[in-house]
Formats: structure tokens, C-alpha cells, sequence
């Protein structure tokens, strides 16, 4: 059996990101969790991994650019090689190498050989009815973050044609601990918050997907911001407020 992760990312990932922390983790932890590991190189390595790495040169970009249904193909390719009785392929938030992955399943003859794990990273991707459709019937399993995001897909789809589980996102109990009061009491005091005040925290990046904006909105035309015991903390930003 292989089980093969599939990703556009290298793992590790330096930049900002949120699942590609999460897979570094887990990777740095269970390198041994995939027999394969397609993606591009990273500048440094996890050890014990079977790498296998796609070289995107800027020729092949400008191509896929251009030709979309082959904006995967190396990473197709790839997944051929590495044959086996049964394949299980893990791709995470990347429902265009979903697609194209399934089509290119379905045009060597070998769908059937593939089992195809799709992790949704984000709350939904609101597809309309001919995605949504095209959106399951690519996948045998999916892996959402929450029970309302499940619940929301299960609203519009009715029956699930994949079998879908929920895994939340791990913390890092090393860094992410429950204070007691007597140190809560002093964290407010040290980044200058109010004690008695209830504070509520908005944390991510400020890309335009992430609602930045959406959140500052409903934030000022709530009762909450004329409420002088309530306050938004906003962290990933440098935007001055």
C-alpha cells in the first residue's frame, strides 16, 4: 500500500500558513506517516521522509498559466510512479489538483486503483450545484476542521456520496497552555489591557480571504463596540488602526 501526500507547498513550509504548520509538524513528529511525500523542494529538509519533488521551473509555470489542465501535471506524473496495489493520495485545500488529479485518474484507466483523501481546510468553499457535484464525486474521503463546517456541506449536498470525518486542528500545548487568573491578571497588565475588561481576539494574517474587514464592519455597527467594558484585539496585522 502507498500512502502518498500531495502538495503544491514544501514541506517545511517558512511562510505564513496555517495547514502547512500544521503537516510540519505532524511530519517532524510521524516522518514515516507517508511512504511519499511530492512537493517541491524546501531549503531544509524533514529527516527520514521519502521525498519526491517536483522542479517548477518559470517556463512551466508561464505553460500551466496558460494550459490549466495541465497545471499539475509533474505532480501527476509523479503519482504514476509510484504504483502500488492500493494508493491512497492526501491533498489538502487544493480542490484544482483535486480535479485535475481525478481527470487524470480517469484517462490513464486507473481511477479505480486510487483511493483520494481531501483534507478542507477552511469553512466551505461555497461551491455553486455543477461544482459541488464535480467537487465529491472527485473525492472517496473527506477530512473536515469542524462540525459546523460538515454540517453546513451536509445542508447542501443532502447525502454525502464521500465517507467524511472531523479532525480539528491540533495545538501545541507547549506554546498554547490555560493561564490561571493570578497570571492572566498579570499578561493584561503587561500589553497594557484593562483587567476587567472583556476582550475578544481576532488572530491571522490581513489577506482579503481571511475577513479582516468583514470583522472590523460588524465589529463598529455592533452595541459591543459603544460598550466601553468590551474591546477587539486584533494580532497579524500591521495595519494601523
Amino acid at each position: 500500500m502507498n500512502n502518498i501526500l500531495l502538495t503544491r507547498f514544501p514541506l517545511p513550509y517558512n511562510n505564513i500558513g496555517s495547514w502547512t504548520k500544521r503537516f510540519t509538524k505532524l511530519l517532524q513528529r510521524k516522518p514515516f506517516l507517508f511512504d511519499y511525500v511530492i512537493c517541491p523542494e524546501p531549503s531544509k529538509k524533514i529527516n527520514n521522509i521519502n521525498y519526491d519533488f517536483i522542479s517548477e521551473t518559470l517556463l512551466l509555470k508561464k505553460f500551466q498559466k496558460l494550459f490549466l489542465g495541465y497545471r499539475y501535471l509533474p505532480y501527476m506524473q509523479k503519482i504514476l510512479s509510484h504504483k502500488s496495489n492500493i494508493n491512497n493520495i492526501y491533498i489538502i485545500d487544493d480542490y484544482n489538483m483535486l480535479f485535475e488529479l481525478n481527470e487524470y485518474l480517469k484517462k490513464k484507466k486507473c481511477r479505480d486503483k486510487y483511493n483520494i483523501f481531501f483534507f478542507i481546510h477552511g469553512f466551505s468553499y461555497f461551491f455553486g450545484n455543477y461544482n459541488r457535484k464535480k467537487f465529491y464525486n472527485s473525492l472517496d474521503y473527506i477530512i473536515f476542521l469542524t462540525r459546523g463546517s460538515y454540517e453546513f456541506e451536509l445542508s447542501k449536498v443532502h447525502k454525502m456520496s464521500a465517507e467524511a470525518s472531523i479532525i480539528h486542528n491540533g495545538i501545541d500545548s507547549s506554546i498554547f497552555f490555560k493561564l490561571t487568573n493570578k497570571d492572566k491578571t498579570y499578561m493584561r497588565k503587561k500589553y497594557n489591557l484593562e483587567v476587567e475588561k472583556n476582550i475578544f481576539l481576532w488572530a491571522a494574517n490581513e489577506r482579503p480571504k481571511k475577513g479582516l474587514k468583514i470583522i472590523e464592519k460588524a465589529w463598529l455597527n455592533s452595541n459591543l463596540y459603544k460598550n466601553k467594558n468590551y474591546e477587539l484585539l486584533i494580532v497579524g496585522t500591521n495595519e494601523v488602526k
